[in-house]
């Protein structure tokens, strides 16, 4: 190739670069400032609560014990995840991992357009690097 083709290609993929950096960040923005919502990849859908019929009265004693327990340990595990999703609703942990993943999504963008735009630095300056390598070989 010659120079003059290496450097268009490289002022292209500094272009690339740069202007998949400007978009990350500028969707980025939207995304936190609330004028756009993340992509959603998480969700989280609600789960409906089915109800069982109670120990039948012909058991023996120690089997509605048993079953009575059962109830008690179910009752105060629905108690429990209903205060749960009171203090951490459904959708605001959905919400969280959405952000999560777009920040990393955005992350490896910004990372690429900086590799790419490298690239591009580079060849732009390899005809100017040989040339200087050239004058303090002699």
């Amino acid at each position: 190739m010659n120079g003059i083709t290496q450097r268009i290609i490289g002022w292209v993929l500094i272009g690339i670069g740069v202007a998949m950096i400007f978009w990350t960040i500028s969707v980025s923005y939207n995304i936190f400032t609330g004028a756009r919502e993340a992509p959603k990849i998480f969700k989280i859908e609600s789960q409906q609560q089915t109800e069982q019929c109670p120990a039948a009265a012909s058991a023996s004693q120690s089997q509605q014990l048993q079953a009575m327990q059962e109830e008690v340990k179910k009752i105060v595990e629905g108690q429990l995840k209903n205060q749960i999703k009171e203090f951490f609703p459904p959708e605001f942990i959905a919400k969280i991992f959405n952000l999560g993943a777009w920040g990393i999504f955005a992350w490896l963008i910004f990372l690429a357009g900086s590799r790419i735009a490298g690239i591009g630095m580079k060849l732009i300056n390899i005809k100017s690097v040989k040339e200087n390598t050239f004058q303090f070989c002699y």
